[in-house]
């Protein structure tokens, strides 16, 4: 009898354990912005509003869906002409979870002509990936997403940087985060 409670705790901490998730570090989290940032109007520690664009996959489980609500921050923000943007946190389970992640630089190039060409490149190039790896729509797909990251480039001439809604940025994990 003196067993029961024992395996009731003990099978309550192992159920609790299985549920427990870490997203490692390392893992990618891509975000699409709410909020349009421009450089010539923001500094470091502004917050900006995303959300999770690409849902978080851990074994065969998701654990961060999309849609999922996040902020971005300006770490640095030199002479309008470069930013560094961090992914600050992400909702889950309407729980508010502190991210540590690498940050995103977005530089102004000096000639907008060489970057314009590189971003119907880069178009061009998610086209080809997304083809391969999902047919016509991965192409649809692909090509958007690569015009969208040459859409950040082109936004960015002269001494300003423009990200406008719906730009998608991506973060690396620094630090494994726990989702429960």
């Amino acid at each position: 009898m003196k067993r029961l409670p024992l395996l009731c705790g003990v099978f309550l901490l192992t159920t609790g354990i299985a549920l427990a998730q870490t997203v490692p570090a390392g893992t990618e989290i891509v975000v699409r912005l709410i909020d349009g940032i421009d450089s010539t109007k923001t500094g470091a520690g502004e917050r900006f509003r995303a959300s999770v664009d690409d849902p978080v996959v851990v074994g065969d489980r998701v654990v961060i869906p999309r849609n999922a609500d996040a902020s971005v921050q300006i770490v640095k923000a030199e002479k309008s002409s470069e930013l560094s943007i961090k992914l600050y946190d992400v909702v889950v389970n309407s729980r508010t979870l502190d991210v540590v992640s690498n940050y995103a630089q977005v530089k102004a190039p000096s000639k907008g002509g060489k970057y314009a060409k590189r971003s119907v490149g880069l178009g061009a190039l998610g086209a080809v990936v997304g083809g391969v790896a999902g047919g016509g729509k991965g192409a649809a797909i692909g090509a958007a997403s690569g015009g969208a990251l040459g859409a950040v480039t082109v936004a960015a001439s002269g001494s300003k940087i423009q990200l406008p809604t719906e730009t998608r940025l991506s973060f690396q994990l620094r630090a494994p985060l726990r989702v429960n």
